[in-house]
C-alpha cells in the first residue's frame, strides 16, 4: 500500500529545487524554473509555469484525501503526509522565488514578492536557520596539509576499470568539461582534466560511490526508485562520513573545518565591499584547494534562489557542517532495530531514506550490498599506486 501511494506522488513531477542550479552569466539560476533555455517571453513563461505548479497542487492535495480514506499504520500515513507537505513547500518556494530567478536574467521584470521568509524555508527544508551559523572564523589554516600526490588521467582510469570489477550494478563513468563531479542516474560525470589531486581521487571512489551504494540498496530493498523528499537528511552526511574514514586509512588527513559557515559569514557582513567579500571567500576557500575562477563561482552559487548581494540566503550549504558529527553519533548508537542488524550504518546506507523512517524501521537492509568490502578494496588499490 505505502509503495502504490509513493508511486503516485513519485508522478506528480519532480520539483527539484533544493540543489540543481545551472550558471548563466555570472548568476545561477533555479533549473526547475529556467532548465535547458532563457524564455523571449517572460511573461508568458512565468503565467505557463505557475499554472503548472498549481495543477501539482491540486494532485497532491488530492492524494492526500485517498490516503486519509486508506487504512494505513500510523507512521506510513505520517510519512506520506510528510512526502506530499514538503513537496507542497518546495511548490510554495518556487511560487514565491520565481521574480527573483527572472529578475537576474531580466532586470526590468518586477518582483512582486519581496517578502520571502527564507528563514521558514531553510527550517522546513534542512533543519536550520542563520542562528546555527558556526561562527569561529578560523584564521590559521596551518593544519590543512597540503599533499603534492597526483594521479594521471590513465591511472585514474586504472582505478575506474578496477571498480566496475567489484560494483554490483554498472556504473557509467563519464568525463566532461565542467570542474565539478556529478552523480546522478547511474552516471558519474567526472572534469576532464590531464592530472587529478589525490583529494578529488579519494570523493570520487569514496563519497560520490557512497550515493551510489544508497541508490543501488534502495532498489535492492524496496523494488522501487523513489528519493524521499528530505532524504539529505542523511545523503551528503553518510558520503562525507566515508570521505573523511577511508581518507584516514590512505594518508592522514586534518579534522573538519567549516568553510561554508565561514563564506556565509562574511556575505552577511555589512562594513565590507562585494569586491572584498568575493576575495575574503577566496581566503577561505583557497584551503580547499579551490582556484579564484572556482571560488567566484562558489560566491554567486551562495547566492541561488536569493537576490543577488541580499542577506536573506538559502542555506543548502550549511548541510556539511550540521550532519557530520550528527552521523557519527548516531552510527555510534543502537536504536534497537529488528532483523538482527547491529549497525545503524547498514540502515542508513539501505535506502534514500530520511531520519524519521530509519527510526520507525520501514525498510529493512536485508539486501544491501556489501559496500565495506568495496571501500577496503579501493583503499588498497590507492595506497598500492601512491
Amino acid at each position: 500500500m505505502i509503495k502504490k501511494f509513493l508511486e503516485k506522488i513519485s508522478k506528480v513531477n519532480s520539483i527539484n529545487l533544493l540543489y540543481e542550479s545551472k550558471k548563466v552569466k555570472d548568476v545561477y539560476l533555479n533549473t526547475s524554473i529556467f532548465p535547458s533555455w532563457i524564455p523571449k517571453d517572460i511573461e508568458k513563461h512565468k503565467a505557463k509555469f505557475l499554472k503548472k505548479l498549481k495543477i501539482k497542487k491540486v494532485k497532491l492535495k488530492i492524494l492526500k484525501l485517498e490516503i486519509v480514506e486508506n487504512n494505513l499504520k500510523p507512521e506510513e500515513r505520517d510519512m506520506l503526509f510528510y512526502e506530499i507537505n514538503y513537496k507542497l513547500a518546495k511548490i510554495n518556494f518556487l511560487i514565491k522565488t520565481y521574480d527573483i530567478e527572472a529578475n537576474k536574467i531580466f532586470p526590468n521584470h518586477k518582483i512582486e514578492i519581496d517578502n520571502i521568509p527564507y528563514s521558514k524555508y531553510n527550517k522546513s527544508f534542512f533543519g536550520f536557520t542563520k542562528n546555527i551559523l558556526n561562527k569561529k572564523i578560523i584564521e590559521d589554516f596551518s593544519e590543512v596539509i597540503n599533499y603534492d600526490i597526483y594521479f594521471s588521467r590513465e591511472k585514474l582510469i586504472e582505478l575506474i576499470d578496477f571498480a566496475k570489477k567489484v560494483l554490483p550494478k554498472e556504473i557509467e563513468f563519464i568525463f566532461w568539461n565542467f570542474p565539478n563531479l556529478s552523480h546522478n542516474s547511474w552516471k558519474l560525470r567526472i572534469p576532464n582534466k590531464v592530472k587529478y589531486w589525490i583529494k578529488f581521487i579519494i570523493t570520487l571512489f569514496f563519497h560520490e560511490m557512497t550515493h551510489y551504494f544508497r541508490n543501488y540498496n534502495q532498489i535492492a530493498n524496496f523494488t522501487f526508485d523513489h528519493n524521499f523528499s528530505d532524504y539529505m537528511d542523511l545523503e551528503e552526511w553518510i558520503a562525507l562520513y566515508n570521505e573523511y574514514l577511508y581518507w584516514n586509512q590512505i594518508i592522514k588527513i586534518w579534522h573538519y573545518i567549516p568553510y561554508y559557515d565561514m563564506c556565509y559569514i562574511t556575505l552577511l557582513q555589512d562594513n565590507i565591499t562585494e569586491k572584498e567579500k568575493q576575495e575574503k571567500i577566496y581566503e577561505i576557500l583557497k584551503y580547499k584547494w579551490y582556484s579564484r575562477t572556482k571560488s567566484l563561482d562558489y560566491y554567486y552559487r551562495f547566492y541561488k534562489f536569493a537576490k543577488i548581494w541580499s542577506k536573506d540566503l538559502f542555506l543548502k550549504d550549511l548541510v556539511y557542517t550540521r550532519w557530520y558529527k550528527n552521523v557519527i553519533n548516531l552510527i555510534k548508537k543502537d536504536l534497537g532495530a529488528p532483523w538482527g542488524y547491529k549497525s545503524n550504518y547498514e540502515r542508513i546506507m539501505a535506502w534514500n531514506i530520511w531520519l524519521k523512517c530509519l527510526k520507525n524501521n520501514i525498510v529493512p537492509p536485508a539486501n544491501n550490498f556489501n559496500d565495506k568490502l568495496y571501500f577496503e578494496k579501493m583503499v588498497e588499490k590507492i595506497k598500492s599506486m601512491i
